[in-house]
C-alpha cells in the first residue's frame, strides 16, 4: 500500500492509470500521461492527488 493512500484511494490511481493504458494514444503520450501523475503524487499530499483523482472520475 502506498504512503499515505487508502485503499479506496489505492483502486483510484489503478483505475486512472489502466484508463491511460487503455487510451488509443501513442506510448510516449501515455508515457507523459503516467509521468504527469507520478510527478502530481510527489509533489502535492496525497489528500490532494485524491481530490484531483475524483474531481476527473466526476467530469
Amino acid at each position: 500500500e502506498g504512503r499515505g493512500f487508502a485503499e479506496h484511494e489505492i483502486d483510484l490511481i489503478r483505475t486512472r492509470l489502466q484508463q491511460i493504458l487503455d487510451d488509443d494514444s501513442d506510448n510516449a503520450s501515455k508515457a507523459d500521461a503516467m509521468l504527469g501523475l507520478f510527478l502530481m503524487g510527489h509533489e502535492l499530499s496525497s489528500s490532494q492527488v485524491i481530490e484531483i483523482l475524483e474531481e476527473e472520475a466526476d467530469t
